[in-house]
């Protein structure tokens, strides 16, 4: 088999967070059409060998900046001409190219506050598809469209910025024709940032167009919380015979929250608490509410489970939507809402998708996909 139009894909994608630069090394084969990679903080790939020729695609898996030694083994004809993400970079020898080149990829361009707040809703979309999708009442329905469509929205941000961590390598002997080309499109800064930018503002005008189009409280809570990256975590304990509990409330959007707990007393308890609202609590922080339950003077035994509701508000003019956490848990038990199942792990291996267009609201939404601009 010769070289020419052999193409293949070999990718490996494992997401790693904050982690430090480093010296990983990537190596192509010509001959054996072979990459591989020394470290799992990148995805490496064949985009196309051709006569000798070759283009590979580095990921960078990493928010942070890492550097790696690209080597390619099998080139021929001496002088190569090289080319990063079209970008042509000169003529280098063969040899050198054997020992290994330089380069480095950048990490997360855009705020933390933006990242969190796509990266932390995938899940919840996924989990409220998979709960309502077999329903086909008209509100079910209208509401499917709109998680769907969200869930583009989040696919979209995440290549984006995956792209803006990427290049192209093209090397080719200075000697022939160029047969082989960069295959993916750059990602700025600033279209990362505009991409982040406009998914977040989206997801926040769907959160509030809930209450014009989904009439039903229960789903419409539901879909709100689906579209909104805010945790409850709520415990409940004796201490001394006294019961007691506590409520974190943790913050994933780009925006601060404000909110209440109410713990659900039996008749005659009260609630004892320094304070059970919230303001303003920002994008990745969390706030803890303490309480304890105060007994009838009749007495009582401690009630064997509690329930408790965090109901919170976010927003901007015009656009605000609220929505109610809801945690019961048995004595000496903790417990997190909402539960969000993992999905079963995306394919390791297939071609790269290019970035889509930035998603952009069209003038008055269309009501049908559950989202619409205010008139």
């Amino acid at each position: 088999m010769t070289y020419r139009s052999l193409i293949i894909a070999v990718f490996g994608l494992c997401l790693v967070i904050g982690v430090p630069a480093s010296g990983a090394t990537v190596t192509v084969d010509i001959p054996s059409s072979a990459v591989t990679c020394d470290s799992t903080t990148f995805s490496v790939r064949i985009n196309k060998i051709i006569d000798g020729q070759v283009s590979a695609h580095v990921v960078s898996n990493s928010t942070s900046p890492q550097s790696f030694v690209l080597k390619i083994n099998g080139l021929q004809h001496g002088d190569q001409d090289w080319y990063v993400n079209g970008a042509y970079k000169g003529k280098k020898p063969d040899s050198e190219f054997a020992k290994g080149i330089a380069l480095s990829l950048p990490g997360r361009v855009v705020s933390p506050d933006l990242f969190r707040c796509i990266t932390s809703v995938e899940d919840r979309l996924s989990a409220e598809v998979e709960r309502i999708k077999d329903n086909r009442e008209s509100e079910h329905v209208r509401l499917i469209n709109t998680l769907r469509q969200a869930q583009d929205w989040v696919n979209v941000t995440e290549n984006t910025d995956k792209w803006a961590r990427s290049m192209d390598v093209v090397v080719a002997p200075s000697d022939m024709a160029l047969l082989v080309k960069s295959s993916s499109q750059i990602a700025t800064s600033e279209k990362v940032q505009q991409v982040f930018v406009t998914s977040c503002h989206l997801f926040q005008q769907a959160r509030d167009r809930m209450y014009d189009n989904i009439k039903d409280p229960d789903l419409r809570n539901e879909a709100v919380v689906s579209l909104t990256p805010v945790d409850l975590k709520f415990s409940y304990y004796i201490v001394n015979g006294k019961a007691k509990g506590t409520a974190v409330v943790v913050n994933y959007t780009n925006m601060p929250i404000s909110g209440k707990v109410t713990p659900a007393v039996p008749t005659g308890w009260k609630v004892s608490a320094k304070a059970l609202d919230f303001k303003n609590l920002a994008s990745g922080k969390s706030c803890k509410v303490d309480f304890a339950l105060v007994p009838p003077k009749t007495g009582g035994a401690p009630p064997a489970s509690l329930r408790a509701q965090a109901a919170i508000t976010l927003g901007y003019d015009p656009f605000w939507a609220s929505f109610t956490l809801t945690a019961e848990v048995a004595k000496g038990a903790t417990v997190q809402v909402p539960v969000v199942p993992k999905p079963e792990p995306k394919p390791a291996v297939g071609p790269a998708v290019a970035p889509a267009p930035v998603p952009a609201p069209p003038p008055g939404m269309n009501p049908s996909n559950g989202v619409r601009a205010r008139e």
